[in-house]
């Protein structure tokens, strides 16, 4: 009887850990690398998803992963930063309220 509870509860947590969806996010503000000023509709390119948003007009964005399973390890997420006449910033598992800084092309 007491090896059947303990059998019982072992696989209730298996089936837990295996069946919890999660999700990875990112949030902060862009800006221009000379001037420091923000920068509005900045694409943003979840590259481990399929999420595409723009940062608003004071240079914010927030952007998450699509739910997923997790099977016994953190997710990750990349996103792709972009606009027109600047370089390309590539972030993986950013953090929340970071400052990501792009640079004039030349």
């Amino acid at each position: 009887m007491n090896n059947s509870k303990i059998l019982l509860v072992l696989i209730s947590l298996s089936t837990i850990q295996l069946s919890c969806e999660g999700f990875k996010c990112m949030s902060g503000n862009i800006r221009d690398k000379q001037t420091n000023l923000p920068l509005d509709s900045v694409n943003c390119v979840v590259k481990t998803g399929i999420k595409t948003m723009f940062t608003d007009s004071i240079g914010n964005y927030v952007v998450c992963n699509e739910m997923g399973i997790i099977l016994f390890k953190e997710q990750k997420i990349t996103v792709e930063f972009s606009k027109p006449g600047y370089r390309k910033a590539v972030v993986t598992n950013g953090k929340y309220g970071d400052t990501i800084f792009l640079e004039k092309l030349e």
